[in-house]
């Protein structure tokens, strides 16, 4: 048990120092959303096509970086626009 609350003691005190240096550097984490998820309601949910989960990462090419680590497809969005990458 000791080992358990040290391990986490250290990952809290390296968490504080990270985002002390994020502090310092002009970053402010808690304004700073990763991605926009939603889930929008399906029309027919036996649509193999239908796209049940959007994702809107605000590093776009981190994001097709990763889809493309992980085979999935990738859409550039622009409200009301639809573009396949």
């Amino acid at each position: 048990m000791l080992l358990i609350l040290a391990v986490w003691f250290h990952q809290r005190v390296r968490q504080k120092k990270i985002i002390e240096s994020l502090t310092a550097s002009g970053i402010d984490i808690e304004n700073r959303p990763r991605a926009e998820i939603r889930t929008p309601i399906l029309e027919d949910e036996k649509d193999s096509r239908a796209i049940p989960l959007e994702i809107s990462i605000c590093d776009e090419q981190w994001a097709f970086e990763c889809a493309a680590h992980y085979n999935w497809s990738t859409e550039r969005y622009t409200k009301g626009v639809k573009g396949e990458e």
